[in-house]
């Protein structure tokens, strides 16, 4: 009785690496250098959203493969979708059309700036084939001499 179990489960295992569908193929990294001074815990928050039949909605398949703070060699797990100065994330995703974008709403800011906006990035468009990776950068928005509550994701 436990061969014909140990078989069965072997054949139900081997078919479902045969079958099964290949999700995650493709790597947003997204890298967030260190500021000055304060800058660096505010949290920009990442949203990405997959195009689907003419649509954007959130990304449901986005996985987070890897997270690490820069210059540390230690791994870290996190599952939220977020940077502070000196941080970078790897997003395993499926192939297709992205559009991503930074946020920092209004109660997240800790009255840095006192902007009284919730600070965004514009979106940045991304389209990813099957194993292609791609490396993003997020910035402050700054002039010549402060910075004026925002983002660029480039």
């Amino acid at each position: 009785m436990k061969k014909v179990l140990y078989l069965i489960c072997a054949f139900i295992s081997i078919n479902m690496v045969l079958f099964a569908k290949t999700y995650n193929t493709c790597k947003i990294v997204i890298n967030r250098n260190e500021n000055n001074g304060y800058m660096n815990v505010i949290e920009s928050l990442i949203v990405i959203e997959k195009r689907e039949n003419n649509n954007y909605t959130v990304c449901s398949h986005c996985i987070v493969s890897d997270f690490e703070i820069l210059d540390d060699k230690e791994k870290y797990n996190r599952s939220d979708i977020s940077l502070c100065g000196g941080e970078r994330i790897t997003l395993a995703v499926d192939p297709g059309e992205y559009r991503l974008k930074c946020i920092t709403p209004m109660e997240k800011q800790n009255n840095y700036l006192d902007t009284n906006k919730q600070w965004e990035s514009e979106y940045k468009y991304v389209t990813l084939k099957e194993g292609e990776n791609v490396l993003l950068n997020i910035y402050p928005l700054v002039d010549e001499r402060k910075y004026l509550g925002g983002w660029i994701l480039k």
